[in-house]
């Protein structure tokens, strides 16, 4: 069957990106039906800096970093619960500053419903 996507494109998917992550991250997530307890997770974000200025916190974004998680899992619908293994690539999608940074969490978002699963090509099997 290949993969497919699991589920709708969920906003606010959480603190993915560490210390770079200056924004609210989203998240979408496949599976393959023929690797059981296989799951892929791409997460996008606002990367950047953030310091307490005079006005409170300024927030400095300087691009758009995704962050892709391999995993094995017992439960598909409960991933990071059931997890056996996992590992995460990080690439930066752009290094373009945003001036606003509605603006650069609406560009990561919109970057993952591009996410072809058709041009997911793993084997399932930890690396």
């Amino acid at each position: 069957m290949g993969w497919e996507q699991h589920g709708e494109i969920f906003r606010d998917a959480g603190d993915i990106g560490g210390d770079k992550q200056v924004g609210e991250s989203t998240s979408i997530r496949f599976v393959n039906p023929d690797l059981r307890g296989r799951v892929i997770t791409i997460y996008a974000y606002p990367v950047g800096v953030s310091h307490l200025g005079e006005d409170g916190d300024q927030v400095k974004v300087t691009g758009i970093q995704s962050a892709t998680e391999f995993m094995i899992c017992t439960d598909v619908d409960n991933p990071g619960d059931t997890e056996v293994w996992s590992d995460c690539l990080y690439i930066d999608e752009t290094t373009r500053p945003f001036a606003e940074l509605g603006a650069a969490e609406r560009t990561a978002a919109g970057l993952l419903t591009l996410a072809d699963p058709k041009n997911i090509n793993w084997n399932g099997e930890p690396f």
